[in-house]
């Protein structure tokens, strides 16, 4: 089986998912929301407002280790991109 991990850094939050790259199918899966927007910081809706901070991609990275966590160890070994 070979695997590929997808990221996705998204408005709120940090997404990894990791997939048999040739069926499809999702193996595992984590969500981070940043914890700079959970505060509310650097947004503001009244004014239509969304921003992040550099430091959340850093610091979020970690949600690519856990979701290989997620996955069985013979999995994590049979990743071939991301």
């Amino acid at each position: 089986m070979k695997t590929v991990i997808g990221i996705d850094f998204g408005t709120d939050s940090v997404r990894a998912l990791v997939v048999d790259a040739a069926t499809g199918y999702e193996i595992a899966s984590h969500v981070h929301f940043y914890s700079r927007w959970a505060k509310g910081w650097y947004c503001d809706p009244s004014t239509n407002l969304w921003r992040q901070h550099p430091l959340d991609y850093i610091e979020d990275w970690s949600c690519y280790q856990r979701s290989l966590k997620l996955a069985d160890p013979e999995i994590t070994s049979s990743v071939v991109g991301d």
